[in-house]
């Protein structure tokens, strides 16, 4: 008998992959046979302060235990807490059919798509940067960490990062995440780079702290549901748009972290548009990066393409992107109190005005940006 070849082998085994990721066979439970359940089964972490941990009386708090029960409330459920021993059992607990959604921190990735389903993103953060509060002259943004050392974990995603941005950074490397804390504190680094809601539930317990603004990728939390379990999906995805609409999602987040609305604008219209078409390994930041030269400017482009970015770090290769070009007019603007504008403003400025407040309210500009912008607008308008 003749040996199988390689070619043989590796259909063999992509034939196998369904089968063995399928467990035990067993189907993912319906919408009615969860609510005769009386519970929902919900796959989370309980150690990742602000997004799920154990409160000083040992109850399951945070972003994801909140958005637990609202829903298991909205099925009319209790929910049922499966704890995972680590972030790499999430998608084997939805493919084993052990839990009916899993809530905790899941990142939106295109290799997580293949095999189970995610709602509609609930959560939006990102790669940033936290610096001694000391060191806020010296460290406005990414750019000046050239020469400057970083501190991550070896390997880690922001290490990747800062080395791609900023080649003439240098690493202080750690062994795990809590340590770099110590080392920014203790003076062994400059600068430390982890997501953004992280660094923000760290830096409001400790003032000598600071995060710098924005995010230098994008990174987006959803519900995870079992491949194929449609009407769950549709029901998870309708109550997120109802939480949404009115802002009970913003105030569930609040209690915990920062909400920055920024991270998720609504889509915009209008406005002088580039066509740009997704290359293998771009990512909005990278893009951002080439068109307006800061990374942190993603969620511009994000914006304006609402209608065909589902996810924010998923990127299909061919896709057209527009780029909003105006949005190169709005980077050097510093931060004052929004003053008035009566009616005997002139025609002129009212429409620059409007103008600043779309691109605010589109979420091309912070709001520093925009009360400079209005400053500076007011400024020029009584000069003249």
């Amino acid at each position: 008998m003749k040996p199988l070849n390689r070619s043989v082998w590796l259909l063999m085994a992509l034939t196998l992959v369904p089968l063995l990721l399928c467990g035990n066979g067993a189907q993912a439970r319906s919408l009615a046979q969860i609510r005769d359940s009386g519970v929902l089964k919900i796959g989370i972490r309980e150690d990742i302060p602000p997004i799920q941990y154990r409160d000083q009386k040992g109850e399951l708090v945070g972003i994801d235990p909140d958005l637990g029960r609202a829903l298991a409330d909205a099925l009319g459920v209790k929910p049922e807490w499966v704890i995972l021993a680590g972030s790499k059992f999430r998608e084997e607990v939805l493919l084993k059919q052990k839990v009916d959604v899993v809530i905790s921190s899941f990142s939106i990735t295109r290799e997580r798509l293949e095999v189970i389903d995610f709602s509609n993103p609930y959560f939006t953060t990102g790669l940033a940067v936290m610096i001694r509060a000391g060191d806020r002259a010296k460290i406005r943004s990414y750019k000046d960490l050239a020469g400057k050392t970083v501190t991550a974990t070896r390997g880690s995603t922001g290490e990747r990062l800062i080395s791609e941005l900023v080649p003439d950074a240098d690493f202080f490397f750690v062994t795990g995440t809590a340590e770099t804390y110590g080392a920014l504190r203790g003076g062994k680094a400059d600068a430390l780079i982890n997501d953004k809601v992280f660094l923000d539930h760290a830096a409001a317990q400790s003032p000598d702290l600071y995060v710098l603004d924005g995010t230098l990728s994008a990174d987006q939390y959803g519900i995870g549901v079992a491949k194929g379990d449609q009407d769950l999906l549709n029901y998870v995805n309708d109550l997120l748009s109802r939480m949404k609409a009115d802002g009970k999602l913003a105030r569930l987040i609040g209690k915990y972290s920062k909400f920055d609305p920024g991270l998720e604008p609504e889509a915009i219209e209008g406005g002088t548009l580039t066509s740009y078409v997704v290359k293998p390994g771009d990512t909005l930041s990278r893009i951002a990066l080439q068109f307006y030269g800061d990374p942190t400017r993603w969620p511009i482009i994000y914006a304006a393409n609402r209608d065909t970015v589902k996810y924010a770090n998923v990127l299909n290769v061919g896709l057209e992107l527009k780029i909003p070009s105006s949005a190169r007019a709005v980077d050097a603007v510093a931060p004052v109190k929004e003053p008035a504008v009566g009616p005997s403003v002139g025609d002129g400025l009212k429409g620059k005005l409007k103008e600043a407040e779309g691109l605010y309210k589109g979420g091309l500009i912070d709001r520093k940006e925009y009360e400079e912008m209005r400053k500076a607008l007011l400024k020029r308008f009584m000069e003249n």
